[in-house]
């Protein structure tokens, strides 16, 4: 179902997956067997990145999403969502695909919300639309709200964080809004935290940043730099800029954790946390309880 030139309304704007066929992906194609059996019918976009618009709408369950791309190569069809792949493949880009609703129940409730979703950006007052200002999310926003396909992925595939070797001294961050600001991972990890002077002074340590409880940033912590006329602290990492991750404690699910420390980390706050190696962890900054193991799954 082609949308035509509606302008893509930016709360639709999400961190991008692209995807292409044969030698040109460079991601996933297919989600994982863990995935689709939680996934559920969804209801899915994909946009032109070439002028970030939207031009097709769908549904579907399991690999559905993939399939518009994936099948180019071998079908005869010559239409206006087929020639545009083409045109974006050609172009040496990547078709970009987001889910907008996942988890539905039946595929009666997911047309009804293509439907609604075709509606909105067809319609002639509403077409032009880029800038909604609702106050309150989406019910289920979190759970069932826009994702990336890689999103959707890592919130059900994702092992939950329980790494086989003693590590201490893990700052732990939220740091969903700055990398709503375009931040990179490792950029919205290590700037700018107030870091008591007890706790700068800890090395060797390590940083997680967290998006929602998965920890898309993971690195080690060199050493701790006042941030110049400000009251907090940023950190390096080895071979700053150029660093590499942590991967022991990156893509996991830190759920347990953050439950543990009972909301200690809004506003700006952060937790440390400690693992034995043995599957248990301990807040040892942001719970009033400092010496109890948890058991980590």
């Amino acid at each position: 179902m082609k949308i035509g030139d509606s302008k893509w309304p930016t709360f639709l704007i999400a961190i991008r997956l692209d995807l292409n066929f044969h030698n040109k992906i460079k991601t996933m194609n297919k989600f994982s067997p863990k995935t689709i059996e939680n996934i559920g019918y969804y209801v899915y976009i994909l946009l032109d990145p070439r002028d970030s618009k939207i031009f097709y709408v769908g549904k579907g369950k399991g690999n559905r999403v993939f399939e518009h791309v994936a099948g180019i190569p071998d079908n005869p069809i010559d239409s206006d969502k087929i020639s545009l792949i083409k045109e974006i493949i050609n172009n040496n880009q990547e078709v970009e695909h987001y889910i907008i609703r996942h988890g539905i129940e039946n595929d009666e409730v997911a047309l009804e919300i293509e439907a609604t979703l075709i509606d909105l950006l067809t319609y002639n007052k509403f077409n032009h639309l880029s800038n909604i200002t609702n106050i309150v999310t989406g019910h289920n926003t979190f759970e069932r709200g826009i994702k990336t396909v890689d999103e959707i992925e890592i919130l059900y595939a994702a092992e939950k964080v329980n790494p086989d070797i003693a590590i201490d001294n893990i700052f732990v961050f939220s740091v969903q809004n700055a990398l709503n600001e375009g931040r990179s991972n490792y950029s919205a990890t290590r700037s700018a935290w107030r870091i008591s002077q007890e706790w700068v002074n800890t090395i060797p340590a390590f940083a997680v940043g967290l998006k929602n409880s998965f920890s898309v940033g993971s690195y080690e912590i060199l050493q701790w730099n006042q941030v110049e006329n400000t009251n907090r602290s940023e950190f390096i990492s080895p071979n700053h800029p150029n660093v590499s991750s942590y991967t022991p404690l990156l893509n996991k699910d830190w759920t347990n954790i953050r439950e543990q420390a009972m909301g200690f980390m809004g506003f700006g706050n952060y937790i440390i946390v400690e693992f034995d190696g043995q599957g248990h962890f301990r807040i040892q900054r942001g719970a009033h309880d400092h010496i109890t193991w948890h058991n980590c799954v």
